[in-house]
């Protein structure tokens, strides 16, 4: 059993390990945050300015550091993933299965606002190399379940149904065996959290005084952490009163003894076994191949790394470049005064003073301005360089900034410069599908083993939602998830639509339907709102059919939509098992829609005739009515399987 001073030395060791990627997360956010030109002084845990600076130096920040960073962001991130749960089998059951855990994914997705962590996670990824999701089932989350009591036939609230909870977490908060080069190998890991003592009381039930939490913390972390809260008040004694309110907890994940620690510095908050690896979710930039150390590679491959680190001399060039043309433009706007020894002229009444009064003595030549040259012009183009290699670096050039290359005209040149330009991003993008992709399997595994027997999904989209409203969460047999590589990745819409067309035109595709989703003509619900209706009438037809329940055609039905899924369900082995009298009524119906859709070819090709007719100068046929509700010709045709003359069944 592991007390807690064998725990903190544990993550003092881990500390320790990530100590040089601390130095440079703390270099970059600094970065990110503009204030570039303060460094960061491990011994004293905070930051100092460069140097102190006359009052006439300029210290300007052009930050195109954090512009790289953002756009990166923000193009690895543009796009939902694309995933989808692999059913166990090939069986109609277990598909339908795999069906309700995507629209399980697809839920938890929207209700977490998951968008916009991942793009925050791989915000810290470029900026850092590291970003965390962390995922876990929280138990006191979830509406309250009510159960009927048999005996007595009343509801009563037997608790929260739990749920599963996605916090982004930054590198700094998370420890890693620094002995491994992947997350999935580490054999322990812990996470920092910075509580107050009443959130401890609530959580573990566990009553923290105010000395142990001011007592509380790792080293010169929890230092830091209670200097910086105490900076954002400006009461001394209000400070230090929230600084004793808070104190440093940390989740301790032992994964080879299989158990979880919470505990303070100072007391064991509690424990609980942990089956299964660590949970975080690791959104790592670039690999690490070791820390280099004394010249030595060492350990500490599991921390990941970012080409934004080599584009902060870049940045620090052209914050410098910037600051001394913007003091030449200075001196030459205000030039000095030229005047001569006995003029007895205060220098300090006029720098910087546009039209003022130049007290002099009348001994000497009339004081005159020292007027220098212009700024030359090579530190122009140096300036233009500079931008130009730190673009370089980090990987973000003019085409993906909005902007084309002087020297391109051609739209789709610039085309294949932006996708030459998203390969240099490609690794970073299969790791992010990599990552969400076991999230995913994150999630369905949480909800298979903890979640109630029915869960409700009120928030999966109007769609989704008429044809699932709760499921049995018994009923997930597969947790396995698959993600189409580089799908959140911002591609060329134009020139995917171009190569879209072209394959219409060439006949390649032949649904147009298929066109309107590739070229997210409008909204995407709008142009395949009703096709998926189709295809979800037709597949709750089939589940009616099975149960020997009568089915009938309807003029809104789409019958290419209905075809494709009864004969998608008639193709499987399911279906061999199939009584013969569901088999029978399945053959019917199928034939019914068969002949309703053929019979409205004949009406077109009958109609184009016509035409014809019409325009090489002979009369024209009249047209043939349409047919009538009921008719037989009609949308209101009954299948064989349903009686004559039964009422319609509803939806």
């Amino acid at each position: 059993m592991r007390d807690v001073a064998e725990l903190r030395q544990l993550v003092v060791a881990g500390e320790s390990a990530k100590r040089l990627h601390k130095a440079v997360w703390y270099q970059n956010v600094a970065f990110f945050k503009g204030a570039q030109y303060h460094r960061w002084a491990d011994l004293a845990n905070l930051f100092i300015y460069t140097q102190k600076d006359p009052a006439w130096r300029v210290r300007r920040v052009v930050n195109y550091w954090r512009a790289i960073a953002l756009v990166i962001a923000s193009k690895l991130t543009q796009n939902r993933p694309s995933w989808t749960v692999v059913p166990a089998t090939l069986e109609e059951d277990d598909r339908q299965k795999a069906r309700l855990g995507q629209y399980l994914l697809d839920w938890v997705w929207e209700k977490n606002g998951l968008q916009a962590k991942l793009f925050l996670a791989v915000l810290w990824s470029v900026i850092t190399g590291n970003g965390f999701w962390q995922i876990y089932w929280d138990g006191k989350a979830g509406a309250d379940v009510l159960e009927q009591d048999l005996a007595t036939g009343k509801l009563k609230n037997i608790g929260p149904s739990g749920d599963v909870l996605v916090e982004v977490l930054a590198p700094f908060d998370v420890g890693l065996d620094p002995l491994v080069d992947d997350i999935t190998r580490c054999e322990w890991g812990y996470r920092k959290r910075w509580c107050s003592a009443e959130w401890v009381k609530q959580t573990f039930g566990v009553k923290v005084s105010a000395s142990e939490a001011v007592a509380g913390g790792s080293g010169a972390d929890a230092a830091m952490n209670r200097k910086a809260y105490a900076r954002l008040l400006t009461d001394p004694e209000g400070a230090a009163e929230f600084g004793k309110r808070y104190l440093n907890v940390f989740d301790y994940y032992d994964i080879n003894k299989g158990k979880l620690f919470y505990f303070t510095d100072t007391r064991m908050l509690g424990q609980q076994d942990w089956d299964g690896p660590l949970p975080f979710i690791h959104f790592r930039a670039l690999p690490n191949l070791g820390d280099l150390e004394y010249s030595e590679i060492g350990s500490g491959g599991v921390w990941g790394e970012t080409t934004m680190t080599d584009g902060v001399p870049l940045q620090q060039q052209l914050n410098k470049l910037d600051s001394q043309a913007e003091e030449i433009k200075n001196a030459i706007a205000y030039p000095k005064l030229l005047v001569s020894r006995g003029a007895k002229v205060d220098m300090l009444e006029n720098v910087g003073v546009p039209g003022g009064l130049v007290h002099w003595s009348g001994t000497g030549p009339t004081p005159s301005p020292l007027y220098m040259g212009s700024l030359p012009a090579w530190m122009f183009q140096m300036r233009r360089d500079i931008k130009e290699s730190l673009q370089d670096v980090c990987g973000a050039h003019e085409v993906s900034q909005g902007e084309a290359p002087g020297s391109i005209q051609s739209g789709v040149g610039v085309q294949f410069l932006a996708e030459l330009d998203a390969t240099r991003w490609g690794p970073q993008a299969r790791n992010i599908s990599e990552a969400v992709r076991e999230g995913g399997r994150r999630i369905l595994g949480y909800f298979k083993d903890y979640a109630p027997a029915a869960v409700k999904l009120n928030a999966i989209g109007a769609s989704g939602e008429m044809e699932v409203a709760a499921f049995d969460a018994g009923s997930l047999t597969s947790t396995d998830v698959r993600i189409q590589e580089g799908s959140t990745f911002a591609l060329s819409k134009s020139l995917r639509n171009s190569q879209a067309i072209e394959m219409w035109d060439k006949g390649i595709i032949k649904d147009e339907r298929e066109i309107k989703r590739i070229t997210e003509f409008g909204t995407l619900e709008e142009a395949m709102g009703n096709i998926n209706q189709d295809a979800m009438r037709a597949r709750r037809e089939n589940a009616r059919l099975k149960l020997g329940q009568p089915v009938r055609l309807e003029d809104f039905d789409v019958d290419v939509a209905h075809l494709e899924n009864h004969d998608e369900y008639m193709k499987s082995s399911t279906f061999e098992k199939d009584s013969t009298e569901v088999q029978e009524a399945f053959r019917q119906h199928r034939a019914a829609h068969a002949a309703r859709m053929q019979q409205a070819l004949m009406a077109q090709q009958q109609a184009a005739t016509q035409r014809g007719i019409a325009s090489a100068g002979r009369p024209e046929m009249p047209m043939p009515m349409p047919p009538m509700m009921g008719q037989q010709q009609g949308g209101g045709m009954m299948s064989s399987a349903m009686p004559a003359g039964g009422p319609p069944v509803p939806n």
